[in-house]
């Protein structure tokens, strides 16, 4: 048996992982376990009811995802963010791509590249993004987590499901 590889998200972390603790965020998984297609993610949440999720499909969607946003816990199927960091940036401004092309790419060039996008954007967002600006981007029919979370457990779907509360910045300083 050979040695164990390392998982993208666990690159990403320690990379990331003392950027993102500045910011207020906390790894709540396991970074270093990867599926058996070798798919891998590192979460952090923060105690403003936020979370991002760095995500890595090298086999079945050959790609990287950045989610964003409040954390939604849906009975059954697990966890799912507001939409992804790229519709929230968008409100403010900032161009992210949506995903990260994993076919051909440099795994440490690609760590890199996304860790260079948060540290870039982040900071930007956290200081500016509201209750309403979370609700919006998850309203979004393509990436949100409300039709997501409609689709998968139905009409109803609200009696099913956890929100993280948001905390907003006071401005008023």
């Amino acid at each position: 048996m050979g040695p164990k590889r390392i998982s993208t998200a666990l690159r990403f972390h320690r990379i990331a992982g003392d950027f993102l603790a500045s910011l207020g965020f906390v790894l709540s998984n396991h970074p270093e376990e990867a599926d058996p297609f070798n798919g891998s993610v590192a979460w952090y949440r923060s105690e403003r009811g936020l979370g991002i999720s760095t995500t890595f499909n090298p086999v079945d969607a050959r790609e990287a995802r950045i989610w964003f946003g409040r954390v939604w816990i849906l009975e059954g199927w697990g966890t799912y963010y507001s939409n992804s960091l790229s519709a929230l940036a968008k409100r403010f401004g900032i161009a992210l791509p949506e995903t990260y092309d994993m076919s051909e790419t440099d795994v440490e060039k690609l760590v890199r590249n996304v860790f260079t996008d948060v540290e870039q954007s982040l900071p930007t967002i956290l200081s500016a993004v509201s209750l309403n600006d979370l609700i919006e981007v998850e309203s979004d029919e393509r990436n949100g987590a409300m039709p997501r979370a409609r689709l998968l457990l139905g009409s109803n779907y609200s009696t099913h499901l956890q929100i993280s509360s948001f905390i907003e910045i006071d401005r008023r300083r």
